[in-house]
């Protein structure tokens, strides 16, 4: 009796024991723990996060303008190396190795389960995202369509609602730029070039903009970034 005794008080004693250095383990994890936000991420510093916007640009080139142009309380820049994995035919084996795949995942402030050989799903939740809009800003040629049918694909297939709830946007960066005197007038396409030279008689300065990555800041400030001058598809 005496022994089963000092047994029970043994294993009571360790049980408390354990249960002491698990409450001490998770106030320090606490403590420490901290959401690391992607190295290519040029976040910004705004609390409200629902006024804030992230800019997915194709390649350093552009990103690097872009950083240099934007408003840097509410207006976030990703770039993105190369063409992104198309996650529609990817196993969740690829998807979960993919760093431009997870790097939008954490960026957005979203989570995911990934079970090995079986599944890869993110967890959406609109509360914890961290920004209003969701742009995708590529060049007006086909490799920069096809970048952008990429992360759309990527979009539509792990986190559809971001789209349903009205969070993704295109930029529709100009093609054309119309110079004469002090004044000028950027042009979305061919078309709207041509009904320009039909109505305007004097002589002036084409520039055509062949990437997003050629242009200075400033004017890819006035194409893709300040919103009073750029235009923005949603996409639904």
């Amino acid at each position: 009796t005496i022994v089963e005794k000092a047994l029970l008080a043994r294993r009571a004693a360790e049980a408390a024991k354990k249960a002491r250095e698990a409450v001490k383990n998770q106030k320090a994890a606490t403590k420490t723990t901290k959401v690391i936000m992607p190295s290519k991420l040029a976040d910004c510093n705004s609390r409200k996060r629902k006024e804030c916007e992230i800019y997915i640009t194709e390649g350093d080139s552009a990103s690097g303008g872009a950083k240099l142009i934007r408003d840097a309380s509410t207006q976030a820049i990703m770039g993105l190396r190369g063409k992104i994995l198309n996650c529609l035919v990817a196993t969740p084996d690829q998807i979960a190795k993919n760093a431009e795949v997870i790097d939008i995942i954490r960026a957005l402030g979203l989570t995911y389960t990934y079970i090995p050989k079986q599944s890869f799903s993110v967890h959406y939740d609109n509360a914890r995202l961290r920004y209003g809009k969701f742009i995708i800003a590529a060049d007006r040629d086909p490799d920069g369509s096809h970048i952008q049918s990429l992360v759309l694909t990527m979009i539509w297939t792990l986190m559809p609602q971001l789209v349903l709830d009205g969070h993704v946007f295109i930029a529709l960066p100009p093609l054309y730029k119309a110079e004469w005197g002090t004044k000028y007038v950027y042009l979305q396409d061919k078309k709207e070039l041509e009904d320009f030279k039909k109505k305007h008689k004097q002589k002036f300065t084409l520039t055509y903009f062949k990437g997003l990555g050629e242009a200075a800041p400033e004017e890819l400030g006035n194409m893709i970034i300040h919103p009073d001058t750029r235009k923005l598809a949603q996409v639904t």
